[in-house]
């Protein structure tokens, strides 16, 4: 890729912070290191909401500053953009384009040091498909939305996970300034075997539209037939739509459920539940693009998934163990032949997955977002 004269390859995001749970922290950090290992200079500015004092790491060509928010939400929105406003206008003069992940605090800070600059910035949005949980949707029902959608009708590029998310976005910018950049994700070199535990896993927040109460009572019925199976939620109720007490509430109401399903809390990375279980099942009603469901398929996991867009994206629309959302009779239908070793559509849902995931690693994705940058910087000679 040719540089602009006069600017070299640096590149200042504003994201979600890096060390947090959630799935846009985890799709943050992987396009930092991504870019750093594709030769970029990355300067991050994030947004830890829940961290109480700053934190700095650094490593030759790779800055992440962390930006604490102290648990609360407005104050941590004011402290990231009395930091990430002047840090960004510092390493943006020599920058090739600014990028920021969620249409939130991130992008108004990367939009206004673009517009300072005279630079290119391009926002990633982390929702689909719209409604009450877009990120669109919650911007104008916003006080301060006229500025931050002016702000974001002003970027080089809007980016959606998926086709599903690119009419949210084109509400806000013109239609051929939207693209679809899918979330990225790890693969290993080789898919370790399936170990034939009888466990399920689902991994991420423990929200309303992920639907959880659907999966244990589907999950009930899958133990009646089976007995020894072990379903674990990993993961955390979180500040917002949380239905952790409903959860825990439903296990303590019933034996079958209190004895087949763990509630570890949340952890740093999946890897190590992800070799000790058979299946991964993600029942979301709304989902933007999910990285837990991507790192399953990465590993090679027997994925039951709800039958919404975003998820079809990744699986692809012949995937055998699709089930309609809120549907609990169908997603333990789903499970029971996921869970069964001798049912031949365990090993064809397996051999799919990981077929798939190619045009989602880090590298592929790094890839396609150059491009765009490539793209919006011609755009501005």
């Amino acid at each position: 890729m040719a540089a602009r004269a006069g600017l070299s390859r640096r590149i200042v995001l504003f994201t979600p912070g890096h060390t947090e749970p959630g799935g846009a922290q985890r799709h943050s950090k992987l396009i930092a290191e991504g870019l750093w290992r594709a030769g970029w200079e990355v300067k991050a500015i994030t947004r830890a909401g829940a961290l109480s004092r700053p934190a700095l790491r650094s490593a030759p060509g790779l800055t992440v500053v962390e930006v604490p928010g102290f648990g609360r939400r407005r104050l941590g929105a004011l402290l990231f953009a009395l930091a990430a406003i002047p840090l960004g206008l510092l390493w943006g003069r020599r920058a090739r384009a600014l990028v920021s992940v969620q249409l939130m605090s991130t992008t108004t800070a990367a939009a206004l040091c673009g517009l300072i600059l005279s630079r290119p910035f391009l926002a990633l949005a982390t929702t689909g498909g719209g409604g009450a949980l877009g990120e669109v949707e919650y911007l104008e029902g916003t006080r301060s939305a006229p500025l931050r959608l002016w702000l974001l009708r002003r970027a080089a590029c809007l980016l959606a996970q998926t086709e599903a998310g690119v009419g949210e976005l084109a509400r806000v910018g013109r239609m051929e300034r939207v693209a679809v950049l899918p979330n990225p994700v790890e693969r290993p070199a080789a898919a370790p075997p399936l170990p034939g535990t009888s466990s399920a896993l689902y991994a991420g927040r423990f929200a309303e539209e992920k639907d959880l109460p659907c999966l244990l009572r589907a999950w009930r019925e899958v133990v009646r037939g089976r007995g020894v199976a072990r379903l674990t939620l990993l993961g955390a109720g979180g500040a917002h739509r949380s239905v952790e007490a409903e959860l825990r509430e439903m296990l303590d109401a019933d034996p079958a459920l209190r004895e087949s399903v763990r509630m570890p809390g949340w952890a740093p990375g999946v890897e190590g539940f992800l070799r000790a279980t058979d299946v991964f099942v993600l029942p979301s009603r709304s989902e933007g693009m999910s990285n837990a469901l991507l790192e399953a398929c990465a590993w090679g996991r027997v994925v039951v998934a709800s039958d919404i867009p975003s998820n079809r994206a990744v699986l692809g629309d012949g995937y055998p163990l699709l089930f309609p959302p809120g549907d609990a009779e169908a997603l333990a239908e789903c499970l029971a032949r996921a869970l069964d070793p001798l049912d031949p559509v365990r090993g064809v849902a397996a051999g799919l997955v990981r077929e798939r995931t190619g045009e989602f690693s880090t590298e592929a994705v790094v890839g396609d977002l150059e491009e765009l940058i490539d793209a919006a910087n011609s755009a501005c000679d």
